[in-house]
Formats: structure tokens, sequence, C-alpha cells
């Protein structure tokens, strides 16, 4: 999704102006976020909510940042601003999806892999458990006896 709006984004930051294609890039991104974190059941409403969320992150990533940057530093300051915008978002995406990662590693009973059923799976059709955790954690543990 991300790619996809980042042309349409660009030619409403023309239309309407960074305000706006910024605070819908924001809100599209929070609301999709909040049913990912909180409001989904199923791997089809996930999938939906990263749609929302990747709209958004498109509005937010794409043009509007890079226009703000180059209209609001002098001639002077203008590649070190770009510069830096480029920096500061591979950062983000670097520090966020280690923090992510080991926010699972760490802790998996509390994470999306418990939440997230695998349609279709033995997992999903078991009743002693219905997530990817729970799956892996039974497989690993077949293993561990079939060892033996």
């Amino acid at each position: 999704m991300f790619v996809v709006v980042i042309p349409g984004a660009g030619r409403a930051l023309d239309a309407a102006g960074s305000r706006v294609v910024l605070a819908v890039g924001t809100s599209l991104t929070a609301i999709g976020l909040a049913i990912f974190a909180f409001g989904f059941g199923s791997t089809w409403v996930a999938i939906g909510a990263m749609v929302v969320a990747g709209t958004g992150f498109g509005a937010l990533l794409g043009a509007p940042t890079r226009y703000i940057v180059t209209n609001r530093a002098g001639s002077k300051q203008r590649s070190a601003a770009v510069g830096l915008l480029s920096v500061c978002l591979i950062l983000g995406q670097i520090l966020g999806g280690s923090l992510a990662g080991g926010v699972v590693v760490r802790r998996p009973a509390q994470s999306t892999a418990t939440i997230l059923p695998i349609s279709g799976s033995r997992a999903s059709r078991s009743s002693r458990g219905s997530s990817l955790w729970d799956f892996t954690q039974r497989r690993a543990n077949a293993r561990r006896h079939a060892r033996r």
C-alpha cells in the first residue's frame, strides 16, 4: 500500500496542502494500528488494518515530509535537511523493527503470534489452541518426544 499511495499523496499535497495530507495520513495510520492492536479476531481483519495503516504511512512518509523539509530549509541547508530526514527514517525503521522483534521474542505469549489464528491449519482446527504460537509449541514438543 505504501508504494501505491505515494503518487496520490503527492497530488493531494499540491491540491490540499501539506497539513491536510499529514493529518489524513496520521489519522489513517493511527486507525489502522489501533484496529491491528486491539480490534481484530481474524487474519482478514488484521490484513485490512495493515492496508489502512500502510495507506497512512504512504501519505506520511512519502512526498509530504520531503516537501516540508525542502520548502522550510534554506537553500544552503536543504541537502543536509533531506539527508537528515532520510537518516532519521531509516533509523526509525531499524529501531522499530528491532524493538518489535524483541517484544515478540521476549514475551511470545503476549505477542500477536498468539492472537492471529492460521486459517486452515491444524492449529486453527484444534480445540487445544488456535494460535500460531500454540501450534509451534505443540510441534516442538512432538519433535522432542520423538527424539527420546
